[in-house]
Parts: C-alpha cells; structure tokens; sequence
C-alpha cells in the first residue's frame, strides 16, 4: 500500500495523471492548457540543476568533519538497501557501501541501522557488516528498524549514554530527515553528507532535462513526503529540523 501511495504522489506520477485528464477533458482550451501544464512540469523537473536546489535544503546542515573529526564519538550509518543474486546471496546496496566508506574513515566505532522493510529480504545492517568483515571489531549492528524514526528509537537503546552526540554518515539529501529523528531521540548529529559532490551543479549540462535530473527531484520530493509524515504524526517537532 506504502509503495502505491508513493508511486501516485512522487513525480513524474501527478505530471502523467495532468497530461491524461488533458487529453480527455473536453474543452479545447482547457486541454491545451493541461497538456501544456504538464509537459513544463515534466520538462521543468526533469533538469538537474531544479533537483539539485530542491535538495539543497535536505543536506545544508550536512558538513564535512573528516579533518577535526574526534574518532572517539559514535558513527551512525544508515542502510540503504539490499539486492540478491542469481545464485541467492544478498548484498548491500550502493548507496549503503557509499555511506560505510566514508564513516569508516573517521576511525571510531560505526554503528550500522536498519531492519528489512520488507518480509522477504534479511536485516540491511547484518547484510552490509558481513560485506566489511574487517571491521567487526568496531561494528555494532542494529538490525531494527524499517524506517528513519524506527532505527533512531533503535539507537538510542543501544548508544553508551555519555554518547548523545554522534556523527551521521548518509546520502546528501537524506541528512535532515535522519538527524531530525535522532534529535528527537536526544542525541546531536554531525553530518557527513556521502556522495554530495553528485549534488554540486557541474554545468551547462545541469541544464538539460533528463531520467538523471528527474530521478534527482523525486528523490528529493520522496524526503520532503516523509519529513511532512513524520511531523504530521507527531514524530518529530519543527525544532529538531534545525
């Protein structure tokens, strides 16, 4: 039911929905003007530079401490995702190996979070310790939690309690939506944004619509859809996006 929601009211879903109720509705004029309306929309969103300003205000508390990092202080890495093979084994998720690279970097002990959203797949944080067993010795994995609120409620069980400040390593936009669920559970965040150079605007070719850019605004529009859910159903407060 979550991902039919989300399919209807993440771009370029509603754009789509636009462009059919203007080929059907039967004035002329007012068809021109849906059909015109969604291809702007479609045209507009799909350049990257557009899904790169829409992020920006999802990772602009997000900074860089690799250089006065204190290696003592907790890194909390969030999975993002496990895939399976031909032959049935599971693997972690780009994105998730991005993020365990980056914390891993600052030297101190990496807790990794994440449950399996779904019934069919293995707890994401067991599947992307088992990827770096090197550094079992410094990972604490938590494998509870099907979203940002859960893992952080899982978190805070398991952190030390002198350790209410933590570093954050995830993917650039979704740096507020994860801090904001941690603040809300007490503990201060540190952000490492993984990956933002993607978000930089690199050039004319930021310009150009493509699947790329329109990937880019749904992935921003999917954050701000679950910061409004949350603060709807009271799971975090204004205060903890800031």
């Amino acid at each position: 039911m979550k991902e039919l929601v989300l399919t209807l009211l993440l771009p370029p879903t509603p754009f789509i929905l636009i462009m059919l109720l203007g080929i059907v509705w039967p004035g002329q004029k007012a068809k021109r003007q849906l059909l015109s309306l969604s291809a702007v929309l479609l045209l507009v969103t799909s350049a990257p530079v557009i899904g790169k300003l829409a992020s920006y205000p999802l990772h602009a508390s997000g900074e860089a401490y690799e250089n006065s990092a204190n290696s003592d202080l907790p890194i909390i890495v969030p999975t993002a995702g496990v895939f399976q093979d031909s032959a049935g084994r599971w693997w972690p998720g780009k994105k998730s190996i991005m993020r365990y690279q980056d914390a891993r970097k600052l030297g101190g002990p990496l807790f990794l979070v994440g449950g399996n959203p779904n019934e069919n797949s293995p707890p994401e944080a067991k599947i992307l310790a088992t990827y770096f067993p090197q550094d079992s010795h410094r990972v604490t994995v938590v494998a509870e939690g099907r979203n940002s609120i859960e893992s952080a409620i899982a978190l805070k069980a398991v952190l030390p309690k002198e350790s209410r400040i933590v570093y954050l390593a995830t993917s650039p936009t979704h740096v507020l939506r994860m801090s904001a669920a941690l603040k809300n559970q007490g503990v201060q965040v540190l952000a490492i944004s993984s990956g933002r150079g993607r978000l930089d605007i690199a050039g004319i070719a930021d310009f150009v619509p493509s699947f790329k850019g329109l990937s880019i605004f749904r992935q921003a529009s999917y954050e701000y859809f679950g910061i409004f859910l949350y603060l709807v159903r009271g799971d975090i407060d204004m205060k903890d996006l800031f």
